[in-house]
């Protein structure tokens, strides 16, 4: 197995949130284990911070990160392990932030929630409560479309797997966030140089998840869209939050059945 696609994600009211991807390559993801470290430089020493299961979990939340005004200076890395021996099947190469603690990226972090999500108990300005669903890209192929041989996804429309081929549903527990369907004006004009198709839109969420093509979210109205893809905006090599081109899903799509808003879920 490797990880790649490693990422820190900073959000001011929840800590710090580590995301991550997996290649299996050879090895079976259910006999595996992650441990996700902490340290203060990038040879360590290393602090363990939590054991996750690589199947179901794409990041973790730091919420007990050190606050330094200045020099701050966070490395993450991630050690898969056998469940059996706990030996070591493969290491990230260490990654994280450094420099001095950019404010003003988490300022406008700050503002971006505050203005989807609301505060206090005050409604959100213009940010809607929608559900996200992170397709899997690892772990156990879906045995019912996918081909032993091969490895190539026989059948499309998969009720099992939701047409992503893996197993586990195809994909990762749902995530409420909300998303804003009246993009940054300047992504807008940018996006006016390429073609918008007739069933697709535009617009923006909060820098966590960090979305990737084929990614689901589905509004509370049960209308469904794919991610065709994602342009970060970022402040000092921060994404402060993500620019979307989305593409409506077609009702007949076998995820309308499996994919579900969180209001509708049983």
């Amino acid at each position: 197995m490797r990880f790649y696609d490693t990422s820190v994600i900073m959000f001011p009211r929840d800590g710090t949130r580590v995301q991550w991807r997996v290649e299996p390559e050879n090895t079976d993801l259910s006999t595996v284990e992650v441990e996700v470290q902490r340290s203060g430089a990038p040879k360590g020493p290393w602090e363990l911070l939590q054991v996750v299961d690589p199947e179901h979990v794409f990041s973790f939340v730091d919420k007990t990160v050190p606050w330094r005004p200045k020099n701050w200076e966070i490395y993450y890395r991630l050690v898969g392990k056998l469940r059996s021996t706990g030996d070591t099947v493969h290491e990230s190469i260490p990654f994280g932030m450094q420099g001095e603690l950019p404010l003003d990226a988490m300022e406008i972090i700050r503002q971006h929630r505050i203005l989807l999500e609301g505060v206090n108990g005050h409604p959100s300005f213009n940010g809607v409560p929608c559900t996200v669903y992170k397709k899997r890209t690892f772990g156990a192929r879906c045995r019912d479309c996918t081909d032993a041989v091969t490895k190539q996804v026989v059948i499309a429309q998969c009720r099992a797997c939701g047409g992503s081929g893996f197993s586990n549903g195809g994909y990762f527990d749902p995530i409420d966030v909300p998303v804003s369907w009246t993009p940054h004006p300047r992504f807008t004009q940018i996006s006016q140089l390429m073609k918008l198709e007739d069933n697709e839109t535009l617009a923006f969420m909060v820098n966590y998840p960090i979305m990737t093509s084929e990614d689901v979210i589905v509004e509370p109205n049960e209308r469904h869209w794919r991610v065709v893809n994602m342009t970060p905006t970022e402040r000092k090599r921060v994404v402060v939050h993500q620019n979307l081109r989305l593409a409506q899903v077609d009702h007949n799509d076998v995820i309308y059945e499996t994919l579900r808003h969180s209001s509708h879920r049983s």
